[in-house]
C-alpha cells in the first residue's frame, strides 16, 4: 500500500497535533531564576563576599523555588516575580541561605556528600607515632552539614513565611 499526497498531509497534521499534546503535558522548563546578585549578598544585612557567590546564589535560588512551589504571585514573561514585596522576600531568602553556606564553608554542590572532611584527634603518641581519630562527633557534624547543604535554613524559611509564600496550600482552578 503506497501513501498518497493526502495521506502525507494527514500524517503531518497528526504529528503537529501530537507535538502540541506533548508540549502541553511537558511544558518547557524555564531557566533557573537567580533571585539575588553577588552585590545583594555583599550588602546589608548579609555582608558576605565569597568567590563562590554565583554558585551559592544559584543553588539557594533553587531551594527557595522549591519552598515556594505552591505560592501564587504574578510573574513576567521570563517567570520573574513582579511584585516588589515578593521580589524582596525571594532575594532575602536566597541571601540568607547563601550567607549560611558561606559562614559554614558549605559547598552546596556537594549536597549530601559535604561532610566537612574533618575528624577530631582522640589520642596521639609521639614515640610510637600513633594517632587515632574520634569519628563519633564527626559523624554527627557530617549529618548536620549534609542537612544544611540540602535544606532551606530557618531564616530563609521565615522570610518566605513572613511574605506568605510558604503556606503549603494547593490551589485548584477549573
Amino acid at each position: 500500500m503506497a501513501l498518497v499526497p493526502t495521506d502525507w498531509v494527514a500524517l503531518a497534521a497528526l504529528a503537529a497535533l501530537l507535538a502540541a499534546v506533548a508540549a502541553a503535558l511537558h511544558p518547557r522548563r524555564l531557566p533557573v531564576i537567580v533571585h539575588a546578585t553577588a552585590d545583594d549578598l555583599a550588602a546589608q544585612p548579609w555582608q558576605v563576599t565569597d568567590s563562590n557567590a554565583a554558585v551559592l546564589l544559584r543553588v539557594a535560588s533553587r531551594l527557595v523555588d522549591a519552598a515556594t512551589l505552591t505560592a501564587v504571585y504574578a510573574v513576567d514573561d521570563a517567570g520573574r516575580a513582579t511584585d516588589p514585596g515578593v521580589l524582596a522576600a525571594l532575594r532575602g531568602a536566597t541571601c540568607a541561605q547563601a550567607s549560611l553556606w558561606a559562614a559554614l564553608s558549605i559547598d552546596p554542590l556537594k549536597g549530601a556528600a559535604d561532610d566537612g572532611g574533618k575528624a577530631a584527634v582522640a589520642s596521639k603518641s609521639i614515640g610510637g607515632a600513633t594517632i587515632s581519630y574520634d569519628r563519633s562527633g564527626a559523624q554527627a557534624a557530617a549529618a548536620a552539614r549534609q542537612a544544611a547543604a540540602t535544606t532551606l535554613c530557618s531564616e530563609a524559611h521565615q522570610i518566605l513565611a513572613d511574605a506568605r509564600l510558604t503556606s503549603g496550600q494547593v490551589w485548584l482552578r477549573g
